[in-house]
Order: structure tokens, then C-alpha cells, then sequence
């Protein structure tokens, strides 16, 4: 019995080393409303990147108060020469060089991250081929230059706003699909990964979505509301790969989540 409970204990130490990122962020709102503004899948490179919206959006988080936002990767299209067998002619829609690529999304990025409106930052699919490469993702060199946190695969923030705490799962997200319903299913798997969040995101598949369900808190017996978002992204469709493949259109843009001060509630519009 003595071997058994030392492979028991040494199984669950094993476990305990197991972590996911966790920040706790704390936010005092000057009104009654935090607003999150999930921003990803912006390509910046590739030519039907929609530079203008993006920059729009980035405006409207830097001026607007009590505003933040997470990235949630694939901000640079970051197309490599060892991609391109995978991803045919995806060389030819790229228009600068990953350099470049990470240079502009700096400048662009760079007054949120000293305003403190970056909560974290993801890796994506398109950073990754860097990571298998060289071992090396741009989008967390980005963060690091920027000094704002960084959760290469999934992320998890507590965050709390007055006396109410909302806990916000974030994962870029893998797979081919843009069907709405296909996504919805993706993200309604996130609580069998990461349990008990308030907020699911998920990028990659350039959707915006939402859905929202309630179910009963064991601890407490009381309804607890959960909601699930696709976060959008800001490339164009048409003469991209994604018309290529017959992906599903998708309309460009992110999604604004409001997170309230003096109740535990959440809305989300696309």
C-alpha cells in the first residue's frame, strides 16, 4: 500500500505543476460600465487587411474611458517560405515582410500598451509558424517590447470591476470552419477544458457571435450566467484564400463586452 500512495502523492504533485496563465487584474472604473474590446485575426501584412478599421477600433479603445481590450493572436499575417507548401499562394497575397509586419502593429499598438489598455495578449496560428520554426512567437516578442502580459496558448483573467469579479477564458482557436454553428459548438467545448468562466472567447475563425446560457452555481444554488463569443477579425474576403476555399463570408469588426460595476452582469453586442 506504501507504493501505491507514493505513486498517488507523486501523481498529484505532478498535476499541481500544471498551470494556465492567470492574471488578476483589478479595474476602477470612473462610470458604472468596464468595456472589453477583443481585438484578432487582424493579418496586418496581408493585402486584404482592412488597416483602416483596425485603426478605428484601436482609436476608440485608446479615447474612450474605462475601454480595454485583449488581443487574441494572428494580429500579423506572417507568412514564411516553409508555409507556403501548406498554405499555396498565400506568399503572393502577403505585402510586407514579417519585419515589417511586427514593425506596424508596434506603432499601432503602442499608445494602448502605455495607457495600460492591453489586459493580455495571445499567440495565433499565423505566429506560430514562427514558433515551430525558430522556436521563437513575434507576437509574444511584441508583448515583451510593449510590457503587456502574454498567454502563448490559453489565457484566463480575473478580473474585477467594483466588488464583482468576471472570470474570462481566452483561446485563439484552431480549425477550418466559419460556420456560426460550427464555431458555437467550438466554444461551448472551452468549459470542458476551463470550467467555471463567465466569459469564452475564442478568435481564428473570424466570426462574431454570441450566445449565453445560465446554469446553477453548486456552490451557492444561484443562476450564474455564462457567455460564449467569436471575436471577429478585419480581413476582406473576396481574392483572399478564404474565397478560395469557400469559406463563409464573414462581417469584419469586433464585438464590445460591458462588464458592470454595481451588479454581476454582462452584456455583449456585435
Amino acid at each position: 500500500m506504501g507504493g501505491i500512495k507514493d505513486h498517488m502523492g507523486s501523481e498529484l504533485e505532478l498535476l499541481e505543476r500544471e498551470t494556465i496563465p492567470v492574471f488578476n487584474i483589478e479595474i476602477r472604473p470612473k462610470g458604472k460600465v468596464v468595456r472589453i474590446v477583443p481585438i484578432g485575426d487582424v493579418h496586418y501584412g496581408h493585402k486584404a487587411c482592412m488597416v483602416e478599421k483596425v485603426k478605428d477600433f484601436l482609436r476608440y479603445i485608446e479615447k474612450t474611458p474605462d475601454t480595454f481590450t485583449i488581443l487574441m493572436g494572428d494580429l500579423m499575417e506572417n507568412v514564411l517560405p516553409d508555409t507556403v507548401g501548406k498554405h499555396r499562394g498565400a506568399m503572393w497575397e502577403q505585402e510586407m515582410t514579417p519585419a515589417e509586419q511586427i514593425a506596424g502593429l508596434k506603432k499601432m499598438l503602442k499608445p494602448l500598451a502605455e495607457k495600460k489598455k492591453i489586459l493580455f495578449g495571445l499567440g495565433g496560428t499565423h505566429s506560430v509558424r514562427s514558433w515551430y520554426a525558430s522556436g521563437f512567437d513575434p507576437e509574444e516578442g511584441l508583448a515583451e517590447e510593449l510590457k503587456y502580459s502574454f498567454a502563448a496558448l490559453d489565457g484566463i483573467a480575473n478580473i474585477r470591476v467594483g466588488e464583482h469579479i468576471y472570470t474570462v477564458h481566452a483561446v485563439h482557436g484552431t480549425g477550418s470552419t466559419g460556420d456560426p454553428a460550427a464555431v458555437l459548438r467550438k466554444l461551448l467545448t472551452q468549459p470542458r477544458r476551463i470550467a467555471d468562466a463567465d466569459i469564452y472567447l475564442r478568435g481564428h475563425h473570424h466570426s462574431k457571435l454570441v450566445a449565453t446560457d445560465y446554469r446553477f452555481d453548486s456552490h451557492t444554488g444561484r443562476a450564474r450566467k455564462s457567455c460564449y463569443v467569436g471575436t471577429g477579425s478585419f480581413l476582406g474576403y473576396v481574392g483572399t484564400y478564404a474565397e478560395r476555399n469557400a469559406y463563409l463570408p464573414a462581417v469584419p469588426g469586433a464585438v464590445k463586452i460591458k462588464l458592470y460595476k454595481n451588479s454581476h452582469d454582462i452584456h455583449v453586442t456585435i
